[in-house]
């Protein structure tokens, strides 16, 4: 359903536009969330906040007595937290608690917001509920001064993040934000503003309990067809929608967005609503959202109304992605995202309308030219959803020529090749490919006759070897493309897991491509049974190994071996190895001293991995992998958008050059 896609394409803010992104779920980012990491371990947050500390003057700024002087201190250190390119994972989670820390004390919950809304996109922790604790803290410090209508914000905030899997935040934000609530009476503006805030989160509330109950009692509910618009419910009901929204264009967006979420209410009440009825508050609920730029709801809401009635869910999405652009209120990269969710949604209906929204996307894209790294991220999209279209219009003509001309063993042949290699539906693809004639895999061999192979029972060990080999040396060969390799080990590897029994030299040559990432041996270098070491190595096609150390070399190879043991033992818990706090791993006897600057954690990183590489250790193989595997780990996670290495300060060409080559042995 289109709200399943969601969660990949759409990189929006609120659940509810009348308040604040709710941090750590609704409000989280979701393609960062695949990049979210743990927080740091108490070692590496004490080291991180003593160096915030000395860059950042902390302890001397918090102190001071001056609100506007804290104030600042907590925006620039949630500025050079967003940052983010410059920093690593450890320092931003300290820079947002420090921020955090600062903007409680003064009571300033727009700096509160931001910080928990940062964390929760960039960390795996429950935001809603720490925003909750914040909230509550400030509520009882009445040295803080945050101000009721701002503490009703951040409680709402909070509840509505926590929905629907943390009911006791939800229930105990929605108690503190009707306390705050009350402090408002004073000020008529303020205390209209907080009702409706908590008449926000009792709308979000209900809403979750409507779709848990509808969701609870199965896919019972069928999908109906949509009344027509004659229909007397439907015009009652249009009557009294038309009444409830009065004049839009004097209502400010809170009041907007709450119409939306009543209105959404009323639509998803399945049990207490006719469907025409359902159908019209879930139009205007849609409608509404458009209006405020929420393209969440509008992909929500759409995909409620395709669970409940059979509309034309790409038809109505199409109009709702050209609505939002023709208002633009919604921010340009959610307009972008809106408009490839229509196009690869209209791929299999109507491939010209597709490219256009495709082009109409690539418009807003442009407007972002100037973020580097959300021009990027843009772009990737649309061309993955031009890939899905190109492919869409190529399987489409393949099929039409098969259709037109069944006997034809050249279009059964391109077909069956486009289905196993570039969709991977072998099981089909098989079938047409079976009844090719000019496709050669290896000399001698037609992809049809191993099609053929493929397709007969049973299959012996010595036909899977074959079957096997034969797409594996398609895959190696220089006539296949470069996309289709992967396909063609994946298919290769399952034949090869299939074959039991041999027990000859090819059992070699089947470990070997078992291992994803290892070199795999060519067949044709295997060596014979019993043929000399001299002949093996003559062999041109072997793999070089690390020659193996003699008697000769013993008293180097232990002092190696020690050496690496050390470096292992000295390394972070992150994957670094820390320059200037290495010692305080070594036993408390025999503490080393000669701590460097933690500028170079990069370069120094750098070549201790480059030592476990060049004694055999890799990511995948080695008693030292994990080691390895943890240092090129940490060190990716260094390098900016510009594809520099870099760590806090420090801008060295040694670094970058050694975690370059670093990384390069790696691979």
């Amino acid at each position: 359903m289109l709200h399943s896609t969601l969660a990949v394409l759409l990189l929006l803010g609120n659940l509810v536009a009348a308040v604040p992104p709710a941090p750590g779920r609704q409000g989280q980012n979701p393609a960062a969330a695949s990049q979210r990491q743990m927080p740091p371990g108490e070692a590496d947050r004490v080291r991180c906040r003593n160096q915030i500390d000395g860059i950042f003057d902390f302890s001397k700024r918090f102190a001071a007595k001056e609100r506007e002087a804290v104030r600042q201190l907590a925006n620039d250190l949630l500025a050079e937290a967003q940052k983010g390119q410059d920093n690593t994972p450890g320092t931003v989670f300290l820079l947002l608690t420090m921020a955090i820390e600062a903007a409680e004390k003064i009571g300033d919950a727009t700096i509160i917001e931001g910080a928990f809304t940062t964390m929760g996109q960039q960390f795996f922790v429950d935001a809603p509920v720490l925003a909750y604790d914040s909230a509550a803290r400030m509520a009882r410090n009445s040295q803080s001064g945050c101000k009721a209508l701002d503490l009703v914000r951040l409680f709402v905030h909070a509840g509505i993040g926590s929905l629907p899997i943390s009911q006791n935040t939800v229930k105990r934000a929605l108690t503190e934000a009707e306390a705050q609530a009350k402090r408002c009476a004073g000020s008529k503006d303020d205390h209209a503003a907080a009702l409706a805030l908590v008449a926000t989160l009792k709308a979000a509330i209900a809403n979750a309990k409507v779709s848990a109950e509808r969701v609870g009692a199965g896919e019972t509910l069928p999908r109906a067809e949509v009344p027509p618009a004659t229909d007397a419910v439907r015009a009652a009901t249009r009557t009294t929608i038309k009444a409830s929204l009065g004049d839009l264009d004097q209502k400010s967006k809170r009041e907007v967005e709450l119409l939306r979420a009543t209105h959404l209410a009323e639509g998803l009440a399945t049990k207490k609503n006719a469907p025409g009825v359902r159908y019209e508050y879930l139009l205007s609920a849609k409608d509404l959202a458009v209006r405020v730029g929420d393209a969440t709801a509008v992909v929500q809401t759409i995909d409620e109304l395709g669970v409940q009635f059979a509309v034309n869910g790409p038809e109505l999405l199409v109009a709702a992605a050209r609505d939002s652009v023709k208002r633009a209120v919604a921010p340009a990269q959610d307009l972008t995202r809106l408009l490839l969710m229509a196009a690869k949604a209209q791929v299999p209906i109507d491939a010209v309308l597709a490219r256009q929204l495709l082009k109409e996307a690539e418009g807003q894209r442009e407007r972002h030219r100037a973020n580097t790294q959300l021009y990027k991220e843009l772009g990737l999209e649309c061309s993955q959803a031009l890939a899905e279209l190109d492919d869409a219009e190529t399987y489409a003509g393949l099929q039409k020529a098969v259709t037109e001309q069944p006997n034809d063993a050249k279009a059964s042949e391109r077909l069956g090749w486009f289905l196993c290699v570039r969709r991977e539906t072998w099981a089909e693809g098989l079938l047409f490919l079976a009844k090719g004639e000019a496709l050669v895999l290896v000399p001698g061999t037609l992809a049809s006759d191993v099609a053929k192979k493929e397709l007969a029972s049973p299959v012996t060990d010595d036909m899977a070897w074959e079957i096997a080999e034969a797409w594996w040396a398609f895959a190696e060969a220089k006539e296949s493309q470069a996309v289709e390799r992967p396909a063609l080990r994946r298919h290769a590897r399952s034949w090869y897991k299939k074959i039991e029994h041999l027990k000859d030299v090819r059992r070699r040559k089947i470990e070997a491509c078992l291992r994803e990432d290892a070199p795999v041996v060519p067949a044709a270098s295997v060596p014979a049974v019993g043929a000399s070491p001299a002949a093996a190595a003559g062999n041109a096609s072997e793999p070089l190994k690390p020659r193996q150390p003699t008697a000769k070399d013993a008293p180097v190879a232990e002092a190696i071996d020690l050496a690496l043991s050390w470096l292992s033992m000295h390394q972070d818990a992150d994957g670094r190895w820390d320059c200037s706090t290495f010692m305080r791993l070594d036993p408390a006897n025999g503490r080393c001293d000669g701590g460097g600057n933690a500028a170079h954690d990069v370069g120094v990183t750098a070549l201790a991995v480059m030592a476990f590489l060049a004694s055999g250790h890799t990511d995948t193989t080695g008693s030292y992998s994990e080691t390895v595997r943890s240092g090129l780990t940490w060190l990716g996670q260094q390098q900016d958008s510009s594809g520099r290495f870099s760590w806090q300060a420090g801008d060295f060409i040694y670094d970058h050059s050694m975690a370059t080559l670093a990384m390069a042995r790696a691979a």
